[in-house]
């Protein structure tokens, strides 16, 4: 693997791609955290320059029509973007001041998760057992969601296997739960959380989830060891106009 140098990390910030051209190709090269990713400038359902895109949660949304795509597989996550963008490095660097784990929620995530949280109380899904990854920004999306839905603090548990979790590693998480619980929320990262949906409802309509959207599952099994595809009953999603996070219960 070779390397190109195309500035200093510290030109792109966490709102804004940086667009550059190497040897005729025209990249965005975007921050998530403490990592830098370099993807095509261009949407792929119209050719739109993705230099101002919002970047949130390890996504770049087109400005046009919206598509979100992962950063770290190219991924098409919504419509009207089906086909993936054209990835071509990752590079680790290092913030002195904060490391991703310490990363909050900016005013935008509040006000999706809160959004969010009301939704959940207004659909009447109120979880026995909150589950919450270890980083600051889904901590606090956590307590959001306590405070709407009145969870006493012994129902909300941080569990670290959480923390930028596989779908195959949310599943573990998930068929762990004891017989007590027969609703369950989770307060993960993305793209885990949405490659699990797209695992247990591979129908065409199950695409990634958007940014704060919430995601509710029921299964008809009598162990949570059961869940699955073929456990699946009934389906529910609900998108924010905007937002950092995602819920899955």
């Amino acid at each position: 693997m070779s390397w190109t140098d195309v500035g200093p990390a510290a030109e792109v910030t966490d709102s804004a791609p940086l667009a550059v051209e190497v040897e005729g190709l025209h990249l965005a090269v975007v921050r998530c955290g403490n990592m830098l990713y370099a993807v095509e400038d261009r949407c792929t359902h119209d050719g739109e320059s993705l230099g101002a895109a919002q970047v949130e949660d390890c996504q770049i949304i087109c400005p046009r029509h919206g598509a979100h795509f992962c950063l770290r597989t190219g991924e098409a996550l919504t419509p009207p973007a089906y086909e993936p963008l054209r990835t071509y490095a990752d590079a680790r660097w290092q913030d002195a001041d904060m490391s991703d784990l310490e990363r909050p929620l900016n005013r935008r995530g509040v006000a999706a998760a809160e959004a969010m949280a009301k939704r959940l109380l207004e659909l009447e899904l109120v979880p026995e057992l909150l589950l919450v990854s270890p980083a600051r920004r889904t901590q606090q999306t956590g307590e959001i969601v306590a405070q709407v839905l009145s969870l006493p603090p012994r129902l909300v548990m941080s569990d670290e296997g959480l923390y930028l979790a596989s779908a195959a590693d949310l599943l573990k998480v998930a068929q762990a739960t004891g017989p007590r619980v027969s609703h369950l929320l989770i307060v993960a990262h993305n793209p885990g959380v949405s490659e699990l949906v797209q695992q247990l409802v591979p129908e065409a309509e199950a695409s990634g989830l958007a940014t704060a959207a919430l995601c509710s599952i029921a299964f008809e099994c009598d162990h949570w060891t059961a869940i699955g595809v073929a456990a699946v009953k009934d389906v529910m999603r609900e998108t924010p106009a905007r937002g950092i996070f995602r819920l899955f219960s």
